[in-house]
């Protein structure tokens, strides 16, 4: 007792479609395919193959707003890089400057005070604390 049409398979009833139309939606699926924006067409009849194309174009317009979203999302993130690469940068100049400027601020009294340890160890007052100079002298002289 099978109810379904001579032409039917797994006991289903088979639907027939305009071969025209059918080719028209393949060849149309194809241009999205390749990337054209394009909508497929949905017929009067309001059948199978419409609901098809109409599930297909929702899928498209959801694709579409996710690119959209997307798109955004990495334009956001290029800028963030290239903000967090100028204050990198920045951070950088200002490390030189201060250790170039601290580098002279701390080379500059060492020097005056290696200076004078050595013009007091030539005196006679301290002429019999040479070793002891030298001791300190050697250690010191690779600061400046």
């Amino acid at each position: 007792m099978n109810n379904a049409s001579p032409g039917s398979a797994n006991g289903r009833p088979q639907v027939a479609f305009d071969r025209e139309r059918v080719e028209a939606l393949l060849e149309q699926l194809e241009r999205m395919a390749a990337g054209e924006r394009t909508k497929l067409p949905l017929s009067p009849a309001r059948d199978t193959l419409d609901a098809i194309a109409f599930a297909v174009n929702v899928i498209e317009d959801e694709l579409q707003w996710t690119n959209t979203r997307i798109a955004e999302a990495e334009r956001k993130r290029a800028e963030e890089m290239v903000f967090a690469k100028e204050r990198a940068e920045r951070a950088n100049e200002a490390k030189s400057v201060f250790l170039r400027t601290a580098s002279h601020e701390f080379r500059t009294p060492i020097a005056a005070i290696l200076g004078r340890w050595t013009r007091r160890g030539r005196t006679q007052r301290w002429q019999r604390r040479t070793a002891m100079s030298h001791r300190y002298r050697r250690p010191r002289a690779g600061l400046v």
